[in-house]
């Protein structure tokens, strides 16, 4: 007991020590063995002072068994994160790969239908708006003005060119700026398969040449958008090997922890047997009628057992 009061008085002045340092590299908790730097738990301290081995035993192992049962329980919790993660990177590449297959589409049409010239390496920009039969810069751009300025979809696509065979569309959509709400166009590009490019997110340039220029700056940034998806893909495979390793993995202590559970069995039927005789003695003490020369003490009496002294056995006779 008097180490029990030392052990706790050093740990108190460690703690204080941590605190006041704020390095928790100071102090660690010990749950383990009994020694003169951890001490014991009130279980060990408890089985000690009964003076039973078994009982002492029983608490080293339980304490074991908590520890193994952490550790299995941390590697579940791993086990099932690798899992969701795995599940979300094939998930996601996958996705990848049907947007880079629909990209590759697009591009491939583009490629045929405007090739780069191969001076300038520019593409013709044939854009064509509804209502409108002039190919004239200034024409188009002010009309794309116009559409940018009065267009109302209600937050739907509306139709308004074409250029090759994409369709050009107009968006309206709410924006807040400091609380205040106030409506957008945004313009856009349809590929062949309903992928919608945009060039500066959407928005439209005042100058009449930038303006007509959106759309096929928007499919100029196919190859780009490939390249990220392929990036993205090679960062998340790289992962996958490790994270398929861990999902089909098991806990190299499960034997031992299985070894231990029998073991802690074991005692408890040991215990348990030691614990036995002593009930069935006391009980017998308990059953015990005295009869005295002046008093009857009786302490149970449903089953009693009559001790009478031999000098009481003269009186009665």
């Amino acid at each position: 007991m008097d180490s029990y009061r030392f052990n706790t008085l050093q740990n108190k002045s460690v703690f204080i020590h941590q605190m006041k340092s704020c390095n928790l590299a100071t102090r660690t908790l010990d749950e383990g063995g009994i020694d003169e730097s951890s001490g014991s738990n009130y279980s060990e301290y408890v089985a000690m002072l009964s003076g039973n081995d078994d009982l002492l035993e029983k608490a080293k192992l339980e304490k074991k068994q908590v520890v193994l049962e952490s550790e299995k329980q941390a590697f579940q919790r791993s086990k099932g994160n690798a899992r969701g993660k795995l599940k979300e990177f094939t998930e996601e590449i996958e996705k990848n790969n049907t947007f880079i297959e629909r990209f590759t589409k697009d591009l491939e049409y583009l490629n045929r239908k405007a090739p780069k010239d191969s001076e300038t390496g520019l593409r013709p920009n044939p854009l064509k708006l509804d209502g409108v039969v002039s190919d004239d810069i200034e024409i188009l751009g002010n009309k794309l003005s116009v559409i940018n300025e009065k267009a109302r979809t209600e937050n739907d696509h509306m139709k308004i060119g074409t250029l090759f065979d994409f369709r050009i569309l107009v968006r309206t959509e709410k924006q807040w700026d400091g609380g205040l709400e106030f409506l957008q166009n945004k313009f856009m590009i349809e590929g062949l398969d309903g992928l919608k490019y945009t060039y500066n997110n959407g928005n439209i340039a005042k100058d009449p040449k930038l303006a007509v220029a959106n759309f096929i700056n928007a499919l100029e940034r196919i190859p780009d958008m490939i390249a990220k998806r392929r990036e993205k893909n090679a960062e998340m495979e790289k992962n996958l090997p490790v994270l398929q390793e861990i999902v089909s993995a098991t806990w190299p202590k499960e034997d031992e922890l299985r070894r231990l559970n029998e073991e802690i069995l074991s005692l408890n039927r040991q215990i348990q047997l030691t614990i036995q005789p002593k009930k069935q003695e006391e009980n017998t003490n308990d059953n015990e009628l005295v009869i005295g020369s002046n008093e009857i003490a009786a302490r149970h009496v449903p089953s009693l057992k009559v001790i009478v002294p031999h000098t009481e056995l003269k009186k009665i006779s």
